[in-house]
């Protein structure tokens, strides 16, 4: 599972701070890890994906987070099969119901 996001707002700017990203690169981790315990079909005992979490600012975006997740699962006769999901929004707006 490969997380790819950018932003240009200040979430942006405050994840490119290695600190604050290590934060949310576990937050993020402990999602797919909960996932994973919680579903003794997919994984072996011990077993786990691997899981990458990429986060980069980009002013010129502004408020639009843009979001591309790629889930990669094994095929027929050891093939591989890879979807990849983009997702585009306002990262103020994701956060309104919250706030509400």
């Amino acid at each position: 599972i490969v997380s790819y996001n950018h932003l240009g707002n200040n979430d942006g700017m405050n994840l490119s701070a290695p600190q604050t990203f290590r934060s949310k690169e576990i937050s993020k981790s402990n999602v797919v890890d909960d996932m994973v315990a919680s579903n003794g079909i997919l994984y072996e005992p011990g077993e786990h994906p691997d899981h990458v979490v990429v986060i980069k600012y980009v002013p010129y975006v502004g408020d639009s987070k843009r979001a591309m997740d790629e889930y990669t699962s094994e095929i027929f006769m050891g093939g591989k099969n890879t979807i990849v999901m983009h997702n585009t929004c306002e990262d103020s707006l994701l956060a309104a119901p919250i706030i509400l």
